[in-house]
């Protein structure tokens, strides 16, 4: 199965870390919420690995 999604987050230190990998968005996207949810980290993005670009992404200030 290949996979186009990578949720990726910084934590408050400065790592980063790849919270999966996913083939669709909508599943990126459901653990990009629960990660907002824990509340653990400064940033979290939803990266498209064939665009190489971030396609969501949400901070705490």
């Amino acid at each position: 199965m290949k996979y186009r999604f990578k949720v990726e987050a910084t934590a408050n230190n400065g790592n980063k870390i790849i919270l999966g990998s996913h083939p669709s968005y909508t599943l990126a996207k459901k653990r990009l919420n629960e990660a907002v949810e824990q509340g653990l980290y400064q940033a979290i993005r939803v990266i498209d690995l064939e665009q190489k670009k971030a396609l969501l992404s949400v901070e705490r200030e």
